[in-house]
């Protein structure tokens, strides 16, 4: 098992506690927001799923308005690298079989919709990546049992707890041997030192 990075272990963290929830929906766009807080995504914009071929950013109008085109390409880089994150995770989660990803749920979007409001389509995501989130936004996530034990065990494998037992063993060993070596020192200078000290004592 690969080792994983914080942020992927606040991820993996959050799924475990939505599983745990029997009302709530363990889905990628419930797992997001723990990039964002209380809302999924931030509340200006949403992730459009029509098909694997068609997964957009939409952004409200009014707000576009105000921040302009710059603005724009922060915001399209830090949603699209959170969800690379998200569905690269899944993927290696899903190929492990350390999680499993079921059904096909009647999802249209990631993010809060504001009804009565204008949203402007930005195509900024890559196709390979649209493809991945559509999939991943639409399935049901079970964590296995396998992936639990892992977490409980402060995201160690069984083979890295054996290995840092033994490492503790050959500590605790190497400083039994300090004390001896250190006893053993101590008892030749006292063997050296007696006779010496008591030679000079008869000869006065």
């Amino acid at each position: 098992m690969r080792a994983f990075s914080d942020l992927e272990k606040q991820l993996i963290l959050r799924m475990i506690e939505l599983d745990d929830k029997s009302d709530s929906l363990n889905v990628l766009g419930n797992i997001i927001d723990s990039f964002y807080g209380k809302s999924h995504l931030p509340d200006h914009c949403y992730v459009e799923l029509k098909s694997p071929t068609d997964v957009s950013i939409q952004i409200r109008e009014d707000v576009l308005e105000i921040n302009g085109q710059d603005w724009i390409r922060i915001v399209d880089s830090d949603i699209s690298k959170k969800l690379l994150i998200v569905v690269a995770l899944f993927e290696y989660l899903e190929t492990q079989k350390l999680a499993y990803f079921m059904g096909d749920l009647d999802l249209d979007s990631l993010g809060e919709v504001w009804i009565d409001t204008k949203y402007s389509r930005c195509e900024f995501l890559d196709d390979d990546l649209k493809a991945l989130i559509y999939k991943y936004s639409r399935k049901k996530i079970f964590v296995s049992e396998t992936l639990r034990v892992f977490v409980n065990n402060n995201f160690k494998t069984d083979e890295e707890l054996r290995h840092e037992k033994e490492v503790s063993s050959i500590a605790e060993q190497l400083k039994f041997t300090r004390i001896a070596l250190v006893m053993s020192i101590a008892g030749l200078i006292i063997s050296v030192l007696v006779p010496i000290l008591v030679t000079s004592e008869v000869d006065i």
